[in-house]
């Protein structure tokens, strides 16, 4: 996918990304047609169609018909997978801050303005996130909050502040630099993870792209003061759902560890590569460090004593296949 970076306005893209959306995408854009404080703000609304069986084009195309304070477009995506669905979005992107807006996120009414004025503030943030509360239909499970995580709602710290340590903010209503995704989207670099696809459910994008903002030198930022809902659909909330929820989280550990292999190498040893070197080399350290946690353990604990030896630095045992 060809991406253009140039002619980037100031301004906010919201991307929606949906798939059999027909029931939550009104409800979606009402909470954006209501934002306060947008007027001096340009601000475009991108409807991403992911191979959608439904009338989700139909139902957002009158909605977005009906309003005349943003521009607004609905593209399609054939290639299943969320972030494919974000790819096509940032390829139509004009402005300078994009949010990745879920179809069952339901926005605060300043979250615009309030994203759009940190990142210009803050332009060593790379990538923002809020609070995230849950809402439903039925009384939300007890269970449900010992793994709030694992929803994607709470809040990643106590209060505003770096979470660049942490690795990650919430991926629904995240707040990152246009031009920075543009550039990753078209350095011949594919995304390893592609999160939700259809009705099978993918974890592990939202963080990965975390990952490449804390490679490329920005900063995780979580800020209180940007707060959104997040829907939960009845079958959401059913055990069975937290099984494969779980599960499907295994599956996007080794990717996610090879980030942080890759990261920690560069920041101790080749920081002071120019940033479109800097960029090539993690991609090729990550493709080593994929490589490396297929190996099994024996292979793994070799490579780092002969590693350890050679260089002089601290890695972890592949015990807890941790590098950082």
């Amino acid at each position: 996918m060809k991406l253009n970076s140039r002619n980037i306005n100031s301004g906010v893209s919201i991307i929606i990304c949906c798939f059999n959306s027909a029931e939550r995408i009104k409800s979606t854009l009402d909470k954006i047609f209501n934002q306060r404080n947008t007027l001096r703000i340009n601000i475009e609304i991108i409807v991403v169609d992911n191979n959608s069986t439904d009338n989700t084009s139909l139902i957002a195309s009158e909605a977005l018909a009906a309003q005349t304070s943003f521009k607004s477009t609905i593209v399609h995506e054939k290639k299943q997978g969320l972030v494919y669905a974000r790819m096509r979005g940032i390829e139509s992107a004009s402005y300078s801050v994009t949010i990745f807006c879920d179809d069952d996120n339901w926005l605060d009414d300043n979250y615009i303005e309030t994203a759009y004025t940190f990142m210009n503030a803050n332009t060593q943030v790379g990538m923002l996130g809020g609070q995230i509360s849950p809402f439903a239909n039925i009384k939300i499970p007890s269970w449900f909050f010992t793994y709030g995580e694992k929803y994607a709602v709470g809040v990643p710290r106590l209060s505003s502040g770096d979470t660049t340590d942490i690795g990650y903010v919430w991926g629904a209503g995240s707040v990152l630099r246009t031009e920075f995704l543009k550039h990753m989207y078209s350095s011949n670099f594919e995304p390893l993870l592609s999160g939700r696809s259809g009705t099978s459910l993918g974890a592990g994008d939202d963080s990965e792209i975390a990952k490449w903002v804390i490679a490329s030198g920005y900063r995780l930022w979580y800020l209180d003061e940007l707060h959104l809902s997040h829907y939960m659909p009845n079958s959401r909330l059913e055990i069975s759902k937290l099984i494969l929820t779980l599960e499907s989280g295994k599956e996007s550990v080794k990717v996610l560890k090879a980030y942080d292999f890759a990261v920690f190498y560069i920041t101790k040893h080749i920081s002071h590569l120019k940033k479109q070197d800097y960029l090539k080399t993690i991609y090729a350290i990550l493709s080593a460090g994929i490589n490396f946690f297929k190996l099994d353990k024996k292979h793994r604990d070799h490579i780092i004593y002969h590693t350890r030896r050679a260089h002089g630095f601290c890695i972890k045992s592949s015990d807890s296949q941790t590098f950082i």
